[in-house]
């Protein structure tokens, strides 16, 4: 709405307290430059002109009559507040309608009736700066009606003054709730919407049964940390985890035994870790952990902790004489020109040696284990 527009409502609305357009238009304090809306009442309607002529007063009249009955009806709510004590002194039917009270009940109450943001001090401050700066201030409020309910209005403020009367407050209020109500269920939806997204990330890259990362989310992330790695100059440690003897587990103890076996292994790994490192679910009982700026000794220090742990635990409470340990193969990249993928497939050999020298124990990939395989490469490319 225009800053012309408002002035001229307000020109009306003054008219309409006066009760006499020509008192109000032709008092010395009305017809001074610094009265704008005399100025404008003045110029629109040639009331410098000799107040016998009959014809343009008739025709001024009967224009103001018209366009009072336009601000009465209009769709949006009008409201003329005092300034100096918050009274309004003039509103609308139709803010009287928006708010739930009767035509009139509105007229000589004070501005904290609505209960609306522009009754609070601070915020009265800020609409007076930028009126002040821009002529008018715009924005969303919130309005309490009788019933105790809310509404939202598209308000536009602008600032009124009269010598005689002091400064008011013209206010036009359109009735936004329904536009509101439906961006807050767009809101909740885009949310909601996203909290699935998320949820259905998490679902596609963690294992269900031990929530840790599968290798799908391995195959994304790795090349990352080799990045970072090369960049920040640090080393990769791979560390090649598989439960000992778990056929046997789910033979002897059924394979619920074996989930919990599983599940509290891959808990007390991920409880060892940093923030930094990585645990993955390779496959059936193998948990494969990427520990970043990671030396050979700490990792073999850091697996054998992990070893450790677990074969301290009673790992599966529903059957106390059921062992479990672990079996770790250790490789760290990098290790001369080989890729990552070659040095999984050496950590997974390191395994396979760990299992044969008796299981429960750890071994470091030896040099001779890395590099040499093709297909390890090619899961990685």
């Amino acid at each position: 709405m225009q800053t012309t527009f408002l002035l001229y409502i307000a020109k009306i609305v003054y008219c309409s307290l006066r009760g006499n357009v020509w008192n109000y238009s032709m008092t010395a304090s009305d017809s001074t430059p610094t009265s704008q809306i005399a100025w404008q009442a003045h110029y629109r309607y040639g009331l410098h002109t000799n107040p016998s002529d009959t014809t343009t007063r008739l025709r001024a009249d009967d224009e103001l009559r018209l366009h009072s009955e336009i601000i009465r009806h209009m769709a949006g709510g009008v409201t003329l507040t005092r300034i100096s004590d918050g009274v309004i002194v003039y509103s609308n039917p139709r803010l009287a309608q928006m708010l739930g009270y009767t035509p009139g009940e509105i007229t000589g109450q004070h501005i904290a009736l609505t209960k609306s943001d522009v009754s609070k001090e601070e915020i009265t401050e800020q609409i007076m700066v930028e009126v002040r700066a821009n002529g008018m201030w715009t924005g969303d409020v919130e309005m309490t009606r009788r019933d105790g309910s809310t509404i939202w209005c598209h308000t536009t403020i602008s600032l009124v003054e009269h010598q005689q009367h002091g400064q008011f407050w013209l206010s036009v209020y359109v009735d936004i709730t329904k536009r509101r109500q439906q961006e807050e269920s767009l809101r909740d939806a885009h949310a909601l919407l996203q909290a699935q997204m998320e949820e259905l990330r998490e679902q596609s890259i963690r294992d269900p049964l031990t929530h840790l990362y599968n290798r799908r989310y391995l195959h994304e992330t790795t090349p990352r940390e080799v990045a970072r790695s090369l960049r920040d100059g640090y080393d990769l440690a791979i560390l090649m985890i598989d439960i000992d003897y778990f056929k046997q587990i789910n033979d002897r103890y059924g394979h619920l035994a074996g989930d919990v076996a599983l599940q509290a292994v891959a808990q007390m790994i991920q409880s060892n870790l940093r923030a930094s490192d990585i645990a993955c679910r390779y496959g059936g009982e193998e948990i494969l952990c990427l520990l970043t700026d990671t030396t050979m000794e700490t990792a073999l220090r850091r697996a054998e902790d992990l070893r450790l742990a677990v074969a301290s635990h009673q790992i599966i409470p529903a059957f106390a004489d059921a062992r479990v340990t672990i079996s770790v193969g250790v490789a760290v990249y990098p290790s001369g020109s080989h890729s990552i993928a070659d040095v999984i497939w050496a950590a997974d050999q390191a395994l396979y040696r760990a299992k044969s020298d008796g299981r429960n124990c750890v071994r470091l990939a030896a040099a001779r284990e890395v590099g040499g395989n093709a297909f390890a490469s090619d899961c990685f490319q």
